[in-house]
């Protein structure tokens, strides 16, 4: 998988773009993309005329139509590009590449923008976007080849280095203004609790919390009082939360 992307301080925003590529044999490439802004999934590939599916009434009114144009053709000359590049002449099994790009908008104005390229599921190769320059995370052949046929793609690497200087941070704007209302939205957690009994003398509780909005959030058990004491809280974490009670 691509690096994790760790979580930004309060009152940052961030504009993302995921993609997997497919490669089932060399003539056949399943491709699909999807674009976030914080967790809104927001815009996607369709996947068989590659045209991108716009998700919510806000984002087509927030760029210009000659806008989405631009980004569409750009859209597929990378993948046409891509797709070319990896297709390996003298090896060839099904493998999967996937990619995570973006950048992260900080409240003091402030950004980072990164490109993170996975191989069968293990980080592969990145793109210095301040230096326009492709670099492999792991020692092998391929990543070799791949690293050098990307930094001789001098041309795909400076449109990449405009697009995540300058208009993903712009576009990113031009989102939060247009879609402040989705992001502002206020959505209470739904929790179930399951449970079962992995031994005689074990009760195992699973608490599962869904539909929250916004992210992250926070989820403890708590001990019911008895009289004459107050409740305290036995765990709190901020995932899917599972308490283990003892018979």
């Amino acid at each position: 998988m691509p690096l994790p992307l760790p979580p930004l301080p309060t009152g940052s925003c961030k504009l993302h773009l995921f993609q997997t590529f497919i490669f089932h044999n060399a003539s056949f490439v399943d491709i699909s993309a999807w674009a976030t802004l914080e967790d809104i999934v927001f815009a996607s590939l369709q996947k068989y005329t590659q045209n991108i599916l716009y998700l919510h009434p806000w984002v087509y009114p927030a760029l210009p139509i000659a806008e989405w144009e631009n980004l569409k053709n750009l859209f597929r000359i990378y993948m046409h590009n891509f797709v070319l590049s990896l297709l390996v002449p003298y090896y060839f099994n099904p493998f999967v590449f996937q990619c995570a790009t973006g950048c992260d908008l900080y409240p003091n104005g402030s950004y980072t923008k990164f490109y993170h390229l996975a191989y069968n599921a293990h980080n592969f190769l990145s793109f210095d976007v301040d230096n326009s320059h492709w670099e492999r995370r792991e020692e092998s052949a391929l990543a070799a080849q791949v690293e050098r046929q990307f930094n001789n793609f001098t041309g795909f690497s400076v449109t990449l280095q405009h697009l995540l200087n300058v208009t993903c941070v712009d576009h990113m704007k031009k989102f939060i203004e247009y879609g402040k209302a989705s992001l502002e939205r206020q959505e209470p957690p739904v929790a179930t609790v399951f449970s079962r009994m992995p031994k005689p003398d074990q009760l195992l509780l699973v608490c599962r919390v869904t539909g929250f909005y916004p992210r992250p959030i926070s989820v403890a058990w708590w001990l019911l009082p008895t009289p004459g004491q107050m409740g305290r809280a036995l765990m709190q974490c901020r995932g899917m939360p599972t308490l283990l009670i003892p018979g």
